[in-house]
């Protein structure tokens, strides 16, 4: 019986890798949107950073202004939904989807969290932004899992 690490270094990492037609499924769909998303949530770390330097708050909100809240809030809701709807995406684009489907499914996850984003950044109740941005990502993360459920179970 042979271990993984005994034949070849990334042979096992090889057998983890999903693979298309004797091919590795490179993920180059989910690899554009996931850097789109990288690239917001990067801005949306630096603007949090920014004004806790400018308020001298450390940890956490207290004592933070109105502004800094909510800037905490919007980094903190899109870092708690990107991940799941990019991993959704490469879910989906392992399951040999049409490429204008996943791109459609990209576009409107980083047009749903633009949306949202803004949306809460004007105000704290409900905004066009915030609640079509919402409804649109829950949309995706909800009909994405049933398509990836469905092309798995049947």
């Amino acid at each position: 019986m042979r271990i993984y690490h005994q034949i070849e270094p990334n042979l096992y990492l090889k057998t983890l890798i999903t693979r298309v037609k004797g091919e590795i499924m490179q993920l180059e769909i989910t690899s554009i949107y996931a850097s789109v998303a990288i690239i917001i949530y990067v801005f949306l770390s630096l603007r949090v950073a920014l004004l806790r330097g400018k308020e001298k708050v450390g940890i956490g909100s207290e004592g933070a202004s109105s502004v800094m809240v909510k800037s905490i809030r919007i980094h903190g809701n899109f870092s708690e939904y990107a991940p799941l709807t990019i991993i959704l995406l490469a879910l989906l684009e392992q399951q040999a989807l049409p490429s204008w489907f996943l791109h459609l499914f990209g576009a409107l996850f980083i047009v749903s969290r633009v949306l949202h984003l803004y949306g809460l950044s004007q105000s704290k109740g409900r905004t066009f932004g915030r609640f079509y941005g919402t409804i649109c990502n829950f949309s995706l993360l909800l009909f994405g899992s049933f398509i990836v459920l469905f092309k798995v179970i049947f």
